[in-house]
């Protein structure tokens, strides 16, 4: 959404760390919480094991959006280097970006 302002909540709902997306109109856009990657659907972890096996989890979350459905996003490394992916809920390599360099 370049050029686009959008503001981001992070709240705990329970003991579950989430967090928010919404447009500078209101309009939600995603709500992302914090999972473990045993509460991946089962196809989505038979798919990064296949793919991805050897790298190290720092992240996994379940990511709901307003117009893509339910996705699930890793944070992963080895040595080096590092990726964020996202499947669908069936499994699906939605996305393979670098590691953005945390601060």
């Amino acid at each position: 959404m370049a050029g686009k302002t959008t503001y981001e909540v992070v709240f705990f709902n329970g003991n579950k760390k989430q967090s928010a997306t919404y447009k500078e109109d209101g309009t939600w856009l995603e709500t992302e919480t914090e999972i473990k990657f045993s509460q991946l659907p089962h196809a989505v972890s038979a798919v990064f094991n296949k793919q991805f096996g050897g790298f190290t989890i720092q992240e996994t979350t379940e990511v709901e959006t307003a117009g893509n459905g339910t996705l699930y996003e890793l944070t992963i490394n080895k040595g080096s280097e590092g990726y964020e992916v996202q499947f669908s809920a069936k499994g699906g390599l939605v996305k393979k970006e670098a590691a953005k360099a945390e601060d």
